[in-house]
C-alpha cells in the first residue's frame, strides 16, 4: 500500500489502556490507515526510534476564550501533544456580551483566571455580542489545533440581568432567557455549558462572579437545554468542591447528579486533589461519582497529573487567591498604588499577619505560606534568593515570613512573582 507518511520505529502508546509496543504507522489522506511493519514505499519516512507515538492529547479545561484572537496557535498546549482544547472553563466566557458589559467581562477574566489586563484590553476586537457571533469570530482565525467552545453561565447571567446578575438570583422569566441563550449557542456549534458556585470566585469589583448568585434550580434548567442536542458537556465547580470542604454535600450532590440526569449529558467537576489539609477527601468524592454512575448518571472529576503550581504576584492575582483571608483581600482589591500604602502600615501588616497564621488549615494560595517559594525578583534586587522558600528567607533574616514577602513585593512594585 502507497502512503503519504509512515512513521517508522516508534514506540506505540495507543491509548487504549495496552502495553507500549513497537510499530510503524502508516498514514494516507492524513488517516492511520497501516500499523506493524510497514513499507516506506517512497513515502515520506520520519524516523522515531526512542520517540513515542501517540494519539494527541485533549486538554480539557482551558482557558484561551481571549487569546485565541492573538495566538491561534494556542500556546502552550500544542507544545506538549495536545490536538483538541476545551475552552471557556467555569462558566468564563467572552460571550454573549452586551457592549455595555465588555469591560466587566475582560476585568472579570482578568481576576479569576490571571489574565494580563492590558493583553485582554489590546486583544479582545469584541466584534460580536452573542456567542454564536463568537463562534464565528473565532472561526476566522487559521487556529493551529482543534477547538471545542463552551459557554459560560456568567456570561449568560450578565447578558440576561446586567449588574443584577451579581446580587440575586435569577427570575423564572429571566430564566428562560438563559436557558434560551445556552440552547441558541448550541445549535450554533458551542460544546457544552459551563458554571461556577464556587465561594473562590469573585469579579475585579469585589463581587461574587454572576453564576455564584444562582440557584441549583436554575443550573439544572440550563443544563437541561443540552438534552435535545446530546452532544456535548457540563463543566461545574460546586461550593464544596474547593478547598476547605471536608466533604461533597449533599446538596451538591444531589446537583451534579441531576444535572446529569436531566441533560443526558456527562458533567465535569473541577477538580479531584489530594490537599495537605484534607487528606481524604477525595475518597469521599470517588464514592460518590461511584454512586452517580449507579443512578445512571455521568459525573466525571477533572484531574491533574502533577502537582498544582501556581505562579503569581501581588498585582495580579494577589486577588482570588486571597479570598479566605479578609484582609489580603481587602488590599489587593484595591488600586496597586494605595495597596502599596496599606502593606507598609504596621496595623494592617499586623492583621496581614495573623490571618497567615491562622491560614495554615486552609491554602488560598494552593499551598502553605511556608511553602511558597520566591520564583523571579522582578528589579534583581533579591536574586539570590530565587528558587528559596520564603521561610528559608525569613529564618535567615529574622522576620516574620508575611514580612518577607510583602517587603520584597513592596520594594517591585507588586511585580514580585511566587510559587
Amino acid at each position: 500500500m502507497a502512503h503519504d507518511l509512515v512513521i517508522k520505529n516508534g514506540t506505540v502508546v495507543d491509548g487504549t489502556g495496552l502495553p507500549r509496543y513497537r510499530a510503524d504507522i502508516g498514514i494516507k489522506n492524513g488517516k492511520i490507515v497501516e500499523k506493524g511493519k510497514v513499507s516506506a514505499n517512497g513515502a515520506k519516512v520520519i524516523d522515531a526510534e526512542g520517540k513515542i507515538v501517540a494519539p494527541g492529547f485533549i486538554d480539557l479545561h482551558t482557558h484561551y476564550d481571549a487569546q485565541i484572537l492573538w495566538d491561534p496557535l494556542l500556546t502552550c498546549s500544542p507544545w506538549h501533544g495536545a490536538t483538541t482544547v476545551v475552552m471557556g472553563n467555569c462558566g468564563f466566557t467572552l460571550a454573549p456580551c452586551a457592549p455595555k458589559d465588555r469591560e466587566y467581562l475582560a476585568r472579570m477574566f482578568a481576576r479569576v483566571e490571571g489574565v494580563n489586563l492590558k493583553a485582554l484590553e489590546l486583544g479582545i476586537d469584541w466584534k460580536w455580542t452573542t456567542y454564536p457571533e463568537y463562534l464565528k469570530r473565532i472561526r476566522k482565525e487559521k487556529v493551529g489545533i482543534n477547538v471545542a467552545s463552551m459557554v459560560g453561565h456568567s456570561a449568560i447571567r450578565r447578558y440576561v440581568m446586567g449588574e443584577a446578575a451579581n446580587d440575586r438570583k435569577g427570575t423564572d422569566d429571566e430564566i428562560k432567557k438563559m436557558r434560551g441563550i445556552v440552547s441558541e449557542a448550541m445549535a450554533n456549534g458551542a460544546f457544552g455549558f459551563t458554571t461556577s458556585l464556587s465561594p473562590t470566585h469573585y469579579g475585579m469589583d469585589g463581587k461574587p462572579v454572576p453564576s455564584r448568585q444562582a440557584s441549583h434550580e436554575e443550573v439544572l434548567q440550563l443544563g437541561e437545554a443540552l438534552a435535545e442536542y446530546r452532544i456535548g458537556s457540563i463543566e461545574i465547580i460546586t461550593e464544596t468542591a474547593v478547598m476547605g470542604a471536608d466533604k461533597f454535600s449533599d446538596a451538591d450532590q444531589k446537583l451534579m447528579t441531576n444535572l446529569s440526569l436531566m441533560s443526558g449529558r456527562p458533567v465535569n467537576w473541577n477538580e479531584l486533589s489530594h490537599s495537605w489539609d484534607r487528606p481524604n477527601t477525595w475518597k469521599q468524592q470517588i464514592a460518590y461519582m461511584e454512586e452517580a454512575s449507579k443512578q445512571g448518571a455521568q459525573v466525571y472529576a477533572i484531574a491533574r497529573s502533577q502537582r498544582l503550581d501556581s505562579i503569581f504576584n501581588l498585582a495580579s492575582t494577589g486577588t482570588t487567591m486571597q479570598e479566605k483571608r479578609p484582609t489580603w483581600k481587602d488590599v489587593f482589591s484595591k488600586p496597586r498604588s494605595e495597596a502599596l500604602k496599606l502593606i507598609k502600615d504596621p496595623a494592617v501588616r499586623a492583621k496581614m499577619k495573623a490571618e497567615a497564621d491562622e491560614d495554615d488549615k486552609v491554602t488560598p494560595v494552593y499551598r502553605r505560606l511556608s511553602e511558597v517559594t520566591l520564583l523571579r525578583s522582578k528589579t534583581g534586587k533579591f536574586k539570590a534568593d530565587e528558587g528559596k522558600k520564603i521561610a528559608e528567607v525569613a529564618k535567615r533574616t529574622g522576620k516574620h515570613i508575611v514580612d518577607v514577602m510583602l517587603d520584597m513585593s513592596a520594594e517591585e512594585n507588586l511585580e514580585t512573582e511566587f510559587a
